[in-house]
């Protein structure tokens, strides 16, 4: 017995293989693409440790690392807290043009940004049409 079209439905389905990985590179694009947009752009730091990298279940989207350590507080907040100097009696830093020294300072604490929460959400939203076109490609390539 002979099946028609059987070595196309073998292709197709080899071809889907590929299909979750492929989705994956085109989700974490989209996040990508909000994240940068929804970093703020004081130095532009925080936007460039912003990226995208393979690991073996597909790519993941990542901020912060060594160029910019401060990502998590951004991400998640900080709570209140002292500031103390490390390798010196006190603090310096600079108010208003002015040269200021403090023993210790209590930080009010931060609210949580969360840009690649929001980022996600975003690209949620242009996941589903882009998904449609990647499968539609993928069939008209192995059809």
């Amino acid at each position: 017995m002979r099946i028609e079209g059987a070595d196309k439905l073998v292709k197709a389905l080899r071809s889907l293989r590929g299909l979750s990985a492929e989705a994956s590179r085109f989700f974490a694009g989209l996040i990508l693409r909000e994240a940068r947009r929804i970093a703020p752009k004081k130095t532009g730091r925080l936007r460039e440790s912003i990226g995208v990298r393979r690991i073996r279940s597909g790519y993941e989207v990542v901020m912060g690392g060594g160029r910019a350590p401060y990502a998590a507080y951004l991400e998640f907040g900080a709570r209140p807290h002292v500031i103390r100097p490390r390798r010196a009696r006190a603090l310096r830093f600079e108010i208003r043009g002015e040269l200021v020294y403090a023993r210790y300072v209590e930080h009010p604490g931060t609210r949580p940004m969360r840009i690649m929460a929001r980022a996600v959400a975003e690209a949620s939203r242009d996941f589903d049409d882009g998904i449609g076109d990647l499968i539609s490609d993928l069939m008209r390539k192995i059809l």
